[in-house]
This record gives C-alpha cells, sequence and structure tokens, in this order.
C-alpha cells in the first residue's frame, strides 16, 4: 500500500507540475 501511495503522490505531483508550467506558458503569451 505504501509503494502504490508513494506512486500515486508522484502522480499527483507531476500533475501539479504541469499544471503550474501550464499556467506559466499562459503567462508567458
Amino acid at each position: 500500500m505504501k509503494i502504490t501511495r508513494d506512486i500515486n503522490g508522484y502522480f499527483l505531483n507531476l500533475n501539479v507540475y504541469e499544471t503550474k508550467h501550464k499556467r506559466l506558458g499562459l503567462f508567458d503569451q
């Protein structure tokens, strides 16, 4: 269960990072 939770946390962080990156991209335009 801990491994699954860590993987889910990793993907969640990756998703947050992508969202922030896209948001920054919009600001750059």
